[in-house]
């Protein structure tokens, strides 16, 4: 597999929550809908297989913030 599709392991702890645009092939289909959201996960790596799982294509963006409630 090429190195330009591996996204690997992290090597510090990226916990927290993800910002994240990305298209939900579920809703309006068959074009999708895209949708803005905030998920927490352990790593970019981790949130990457979360949205591969519920169906979502064509990620725009996965940022992670800091969040103080």
């Amino acid at each position: 597999m090429s190195k330009f599709f591996d996204y690997g392991e992290p090597t510090e702890s990226k916990e927290g929550m993800y910002r994240i645009i990305a298209t939900d092939t579920n809703m309006n289909k068959p074009n999708g809908f895209e949708l803005g959201f905030w998920l927490y996960g352990k790593s970019e790596n981790h949130i990457r297989e979360l949205l591969a799982k519920k169906g979502y294509i064509k990620i725009k963006s996965i940022e992670r913030k800091e969040m103080n409630f």
